[in-house]
């Protein structure tokens, strides 16, 4: 049988326990962290990709307008 010590260590753990739920609870979720700045970054990449593509095509037109003449 318990002895009131156990009892009150039994008791503490359980109310210990209940506050680390409660405490993970409202902690945001990995996802919610993650998502907006996982989209910026793929805006990001978005941006500089049409970036590159234009300049890619300008100096492909500077280049046929230079080979024409």
């Amino acid at each position: 049988m318990l002895d009131e010590e156990d009892k009150m260590f039994r008791d503490a753990l359980i109310e210990s326990q209940k506050e680390y739920a409660a405490f993970l609870d409202s902690w945001p979720t990995f996802s919610d962290h993650t998502k907006p700045s996982y989209e910026g970054l793929e805006n990001a990449i978005k941006q500089k990709e049409a970036e590159t593509i234009s300049k890619i095509e300008s100096s492909r037109g500077r280049s046929l307008t230079v080979n024409r003449k």
